[in-house]
């Protein structure tokens, strides 16, 4: 798989300049996609948790968030159409 070859760095930025250039992410898994997102995953939960935030409390502030800002959740069978 080629994203195995590319350092994390390199990945989001190869993702970042293709999802400027072509208007849209190129075609990857959910598991491909939540990789991106390991590092500031990691930096969330260590600071909830020094927080002394439980599993629920984070959930709720991340799906406020979400909401704030407008993410219009589609069915992962639209974005499965996507990668044809």
């Amino acid at each position: 798989m080629v994203f195995g070859l590319i350092p994390q760095a390199g990945r989001e930025t190869l993702l970042q300049t293709a999802a400027t250039e072509s208007g849209k992410l190129p075609a990857s898994t959910a598991r491909e996609r939540a990789q991106l997102l390991k590092g500031q995953l990691e930096a969330l939960v260590v600071e909830a948790k020094r927080l002394q935030m439980d599993l629920g409390d984070v959930q709720a502030a991340l799906s406020e968030h979400w909401e704030r800002l407008g993410y219009d959740a589609r069915s992962s069978s639209e974005r499965k159409g996507e990668r044809s």
